[in-house]
């Protein structure tokens, strides 16, 4: 698996994905309400999108609450360390 490091930044983009996402997903599915003249196809749809939103920020949160890892420089100065007896 890939290693994955937590920022601000990151979790930002993500946040901006699932807004993008979820505008293209309203904006889809208004144009087939449209043409069916029906909210009945509108809801199920819109029902979803909000299940994957949360999901989505449940995630979004979890990596957030995650600690950061020690930045690979960190662990070369500690073996440099180790090696020159400090």
């Amino acid at each position: 698996m890939a290693k994955f490091e937590v920022t601000d930044n990151k979790v930002a983009a993500l946040d901006t994905k699932v807004d993008s996402l979820r505008n293209e997903a309203i904006s889809r599915f208004d144009a087939v309400d449209t043409r069916l003249g029906s909210i009945e196809t509108r809801t199920p749809v819109m029902e979803k999108i909000s299940e994957l939103e949360a999901r989505v920020t449940e995630l979004a949160k979890k990596l957030a609450d995650k600690p950061e890892k020690e930045g690979w420089w960190k662990r070369t100065q500690k073996k440099s360390s180790k090696r020159r007896g400090s």
